[in-house]
């Protein structure tokens, strides 16, 4: 689990970087896609426990 979730923060954090913007913007962008995520997790494990 923390493996999996190290992959996807680096994943993500080597995406953001690529793309050349400020690190304000980075920021902001890393935060936004990190909370997608977690979100979206949350959901399917509502919706799992609830079948």
């Amino acid at each position: 689990m923390i493996a999996t979730m190290a992959f996807f923060l680096l994943t993500i954090q080597a995406k953001i970087e690529a793309l050349g913007l400020i690190p304000s913007a980075e920021t902001a962008v890393s935060e936004m896609l990190i909370l997608r995520q977690h979100i979206k997790n949350n959901m399917l494990n509502i919706f799992s426990i609830q079948s």
